[in-house]
């Protein structure tokens, strides 16, 4: 991308923040099997087995597909890896009817549970089922996991078709693809705290009554396997594509594959303690566990209180705390349904916002007998909760509204305030502490992270250099090792997340890590990744490391960068086969920013008085006494406008404000307006001179302050002409001062740039943290074909924006040039995978016809999945550019 000109990076410090993590993983598994909970309970088990495990996710597929509700979900949970589940030969062949018809032996015979009678030992090898891997594979493209792109050749676009979301990553080498501790994950067993009673899930409780309890507080046994003959009877049974049997609970305890519960007060029993998980307890609320859940390592049965039991899953969290912003656990997540899609959907909800309680039919409000009684009674209790936490969202993967509906209406019961006047339950189903949304809303802030503890903030001061492209260190990193005693002597792999204060970098959206890195030593020393909640980095060196190293030294040291705005746009722009290119109105955007010693100072000062005094310098009208009838400007033929003090004063500061004042308030206006003027003058937008003939050409023309003297050659003929009253001619005084402004200036405003800067400094309004980038080209590699020009690409607090800016109320005057005109708006959308597509007026609405043809445009751009799962892009109207009373409404799509 050419700059206006070449800048040496100049040397600064900034402030890095490093927080350590426990790594994050989401488990793919088959739910297109009546014994789903098995995979889900096996996953699980395996999870409580490795350090941090307890924040660990699962991903069920339907013969090889995930809903594109859970892929929304595992990428705003933000993988480190994602895993296929691991089970044995006779495990997967099962479980899961379908496998023994993918499997055939070197005869090309099926491979059925009798092949391995002849040899136990190859009936428990690992067994990793083809379905599994491509939704494996299929999820990893959708996160931002550990991965670096491997294109034999580069990506050679077609212009006339939208760029896919994984065009990018069809080929990828990723960092880590398996369930096991062969060096990215560790086993809890280096802490030697595997002994001792704690609260599991018992080996039998199957069904989602184990899947449930095993999210909740962990498995220690490992899983009973589902009897071959049950398994088998229950494969018979329609399965849907969402995991639920026909004719019977999904599930349930009719169709348990272990002694899920030996009776229905069991079931109250756990019921009560499902409800009451998220509740404090009190004489109402007993959050009691079951006497069952109480785990002895050599599988005693001893009277304790279960109460005072940890949970299986502290076993995973040494040196491990969860860590959030203030928002953190200020919400109650609700999901409802029985497929597996929904149990995986609350399991990726209580890992990303805990105080999450999935509602399946088992031991819903509806269930019959004492199991919903204690449903509804402390469903209903649960509102109170609500109203301490303020905020409550009932959703789900399979159920629709009407189902939601009913379980915010016995919430709303207790969770608003029954005072004279209160709304309704009906209303407050509506407000914002209790409500149903669909789809599964995944907000930013809230979040957790299992981080380890006292060093999830480490804040230091770093030298960098900054030039146009980047923020890079330019020092190595500190070794940065937990404190923690548990950790101390532990060969423990964790995770480094970077934020580097004073920088605005896009994250996620396909970004090659290997862009991070600040020389290609720090490349190759670790993976690196830029995520959709930070950039993170392993902890552990993957380059030479030479025999005999200690702990320090084994310890990933990367000097890394943070990109520019437009230099991620060039990065995710080449990915996909394309250039970036200023466009003429950006290079002058640019020059002008230059000029203005920031951008942010010259959008400001543009949708401010700055862009009327700029039309002042272009006046309507043929000759002098037209364009300024009130003889406060000069026009002069091919060069334009040139204004006297007096008018700059009446725009910067307006002459009905100094009506009827006193001389001192005028003199004060006057004041204000010089100093102003000042600024502009100082910065060369504006330049002080005087307009002066000439005595040979007759042609007048201004010549700068710095360039007057005695005797001034005429810039047309060449002539000298002496500085005397002939060639200014009025006043007699002295010559009368004009101003001028800088050509680019001049262009820029002819062009409606202007547009495009009041646009970008309205959303930096709204925005705490905010990047943009001036008018760029969309380019074929190695040429300068123009496929698509942007009028603004603006990163505002995490949501990235490209936007088309017009002065007029339409993008198109016919058909086909709507149709072409929101085609380009496309292109740019889906190269850079962007969360809103803005179409920006100075006018006070839009056209219909205009409105209609974007709108179609990306329908059928998202029917075709162009965009990421998480990467939807929606359509805003931004009206009244440079007005006080802007307008703003997002399109239905």
């Amino acid at each position: 991308m050419p700059e206006p000109t070449d800048e040496r990076p100049q040397q600064d410090y900034a402030d890095a923040y490093y927080s350590l993590r426990a790594p994050r993983v989401a488990i793919v598994f088959p739910a297109d099997t009546p014994h789903w909970d098995f995979f889900a309970r096996k996953a699980l088990w395996r999870a409580n087995r490795l350090w941090g495990g307890a924040g660990f996710v699962l991903v069920p597929h339907q013969a090889g597909v995930v809903s594109e509700t859970l892929l929304r979900a595992v990428a705003s949970y933000d993988p480190d890896y994602v895993v296929g589940h691991q089970v044995s030969w006779v495990e997967l062949l099962t479980a899961y009817p379908k496998a023994r018809d993918m499997f055939v032996d070197q005869h090309g015979q099926k491979i059925t549970l009798e092949t391995f009678d002849a040899n136990d030992s190859a009936e428990l090898a690992p067994a990793d089922d083809p379905l599994t891997a491509e939704a494996r594979r299929r999820v990893a493209v959708a996160c931002q996991v550990y991965r670096r792109r491997h294109e034999p050749e580069p990506l050679t676009p077609d212009p006339k078709t939208l760029v896919r979301w994984d065009r990018a990553w069809s080929q990828p080498d990723e960092s880590h693809t398996h369930l096991d501790d062969s060096g990215h994950l560790t086993a809890t067993s280096v802490f030697r705290v595997d002994d001792g009673m704690c609260l599991a899930t018992p080996s039998d409780l199957a069904g989602p009554w184990g899947a449930w309890t095993a999210a909740l507080i962990g498995a220690v046994a490992e899983p009973d396997l589902p009897v071959l003959e049950t398994a088998d009877a229950l494969g018979l049974t329609n399965v849907d594509a969402e995991g639920a049997m026909e004719d019977s609970p999904a599930a349930g305890l009719e169709v348990s594959t272990g002694s899920a519960t030996s009776s229905l007060k069991d079931a109250a029993e756990i019921t009560a303690w499902f409800y009451s998980y998220l509740d404090r307890g009190s004489r109402v609320v007993d959050p009691q566990p079951p006497a069952r859940f109480a785990h002895h390592h050599d599988g005693l049965t001893l009277a304790v209180d279960a109460s005072t039991l940890p949970a299986a899953w502290d076993r995973t969290t040494q040196a491990l705390v969860p860590v959030g912003d203030a928002s953190a656990r200020r919400r109650i997540t609700v999901v409802v349904g029985d497929t597996a899609d929904d149990f995986a959907l609350a399991l990726i909800y209580q890992r990303l916002y805990a105080n999450t309680f999935w509602i399946h039919s088992a031991w819903s409000p509806t269930a019959d007998g004492m199991v919903g009684r204690k449903a509804r009674t402390r469903l209903s209790l649960l509102g109170y909760r609500v109203r301490q936490l303020g905020h409550a969202v009932v959703t789900s993967a399979s159920e629709g509204a009407q189902a939601l509906d009913e379980v915010v209406e016995i919430m709303a019961r207790n969770a608003r305030d029954n005072e004279p006047g209160a709304a309704s339950p009906r209303a407050s189903r509506r407000s914002d502490t209790l409500r149903a949304e669909l789809p599964a809303p995944f907000p930013d802030r809230g979040m957790l992270n299992l981080a380890v503890t006292d060093e999830y903030s480490t804040r230091l001061t770093v030298p960098v250099l900054r030039d146009e492209k980047a923020v890079a260190l330019t020092a190595t990193p500190p070794a940065l090792r937990s404190s923690d005693s548990a950790l101390v002597g532990s060969d423990v792999a964790w995770h480094v997340d970077l934020r580097l204060d004073g920088t605005a970098m896009p994250l996620g959206r396909g970004l090659d890590g290997e862009q991070l890195a600040a020389s290609q030593d720090s490349k190759y020393e670790t993976w690196i990744r830029s995520g959709n909640r930070g950039v993170s980095y392993e902890s552990r060196r993957w380059d030479f490391v030479a025999a005999g190293a200690n702990a320090e030294q084994r310890l990933a040291r990367p000097r890394l960068r943070m990109l520019s705005l437009q230099e991620w746009c060039r990065v995710i722009a080449a990915q996909v086969g394309y250039d970036v290119g200023w466009s003429d109105a950006g290079r002058r955007a640019r020059l002008l920013e230059r000029m203005w010693g920031s951008r942010r100072l010259m959008t400001a000062d543009f949708a401010g008085a700055f862009t009327e005094l700029a039309r002042a310098f272009s006046p309507a009208g043929k000759s002098s006494r037209e364009a300024y009838p009130d003889g406060d400007g000069v026009l002069l033929t091919g060069l334009g406008g040139f204004l006297t003090f007096p008018a700059v004063r009446d725009v910067l500061c307006p002459a009905a404000a100094t009506a009827g004042k006193s001389q001192q308030t005028l003199d004060e206006h006057d004041r204000e307006a010089r100093e102003r003027l000042d600024t502009y003058l100082t910065r060369g937008i504006i330049r002080r001179g005087l307009i002066l003939g000439c005595r040979m050409c007759e042609a007048p023309s201004f010549v700068p302050v710095d360039d007057v003297a005695q005797v001034n050659r005429c810039p047309r003929c060449g002539s000298l002409n002496d500085l005397t009253l002939d060639v200014w001619r009025a006043p007699a005084g002295e010559p009368q001062w004009y101003y001028d402004l800088h050509q680019v200036a001049r262009d820029f405003l002819r062009d409606n740039g202007h547009a495009p800067a009041q646009l970008a400094h309205h959303l930096s309004r709204k925005a705490r943290n905010y990047a943009d980038c001036a008018e760029m080209n969309l380019l074929l590699r190695g040429t300068r074909t123009s496929i698509a020009e942007v009028d603004l690409v603006a990163y505002a607090d995490g949501h990235l924006l490209t936007a088309e800016v017009k002065t007029c109320d339409y993008i198109g005057n016919s058909t086909a040039e709507r149709t072409a005109a929101a085609n380009k708006r496309l292109h740019w959308a889906a190269v850079l995978q962007a969360d809103e597509v803005v179409l920006a007026s100075t006018e006070a609405s839009w056209q219909a016809s205009s409105i209609e043809a974007m709108r179609t445009k990306l329908a059928d751009a998202i029917a075709k999945e162009t965009f990421a799962p998480d990467r939807t892009p929606r359509l805003r109207l931004i009206n009244n550019l440079g007005a006080a009373d802007h307008a703003e409404t997002y399109v239905d799509v």
